[in-house]
């Protein structure tokens, strides 16, 4: 439901944007992308991580997208998490959070990127679950 969701928001955005072509953007990041850890741990007890990873938006005629951010359509829901409230709430170990790299871009303007993240689980019974979009 949140890929029609986000669909709908681009298709809205195009249609507004031939009033003020001047305005419009790049398609929106889609909206899926989640991850869901979770488990029991004798040191940690029950845990749950979620997250939602920001991505990057469209780029317009005169500027590039933004990277790592939240496009309006997100509302209000932040969950990129800082890594140490992370590492020091979870039994989790953040291995990598960064820029996810994106091919050199041949037009004038360029859209922004998503972030990258790895992670490793410490304890020692958890599921790991990702929820990818399907392109």
């Amino acid at each position: 439901m949140v890929e029609v969701k986000a669909l709908l928001d681009s298709l809205m955005v195009a249609a507004l944007g031939q009033a003020v072509p001047e305005m419009i953007s790049g398609g929106l990041k889609g909206g899926a992308n989640h991850t869901l850890i979770g488990g029991n741990d004798p040191k940690w007890g029950s845990f749950l991580f979620y997250e939602y990873p920001a991505g990057g938006t469209g780029a317009s005629q005169n500027l590039d997208g933004g990277t790592v951010v939240r496009a309006f359509t997100d509302g209000d829901f932040n969950s990129v998490q800082s890594i140490e409230v992370v590492e020091s709430s979870l039994p989790l170990r953040v291995e990598s959070y960064g820029i996810r790299e994106t091919p050199a871009a041949t037009a004038r303007t360029e859209a922004g990127s998503g972030c990258a993240a790895a992670s490793a689980c410490l304890a020692t019974a958890h599921r790991f679950q990702f929820f990818p979009t399907e392109t």
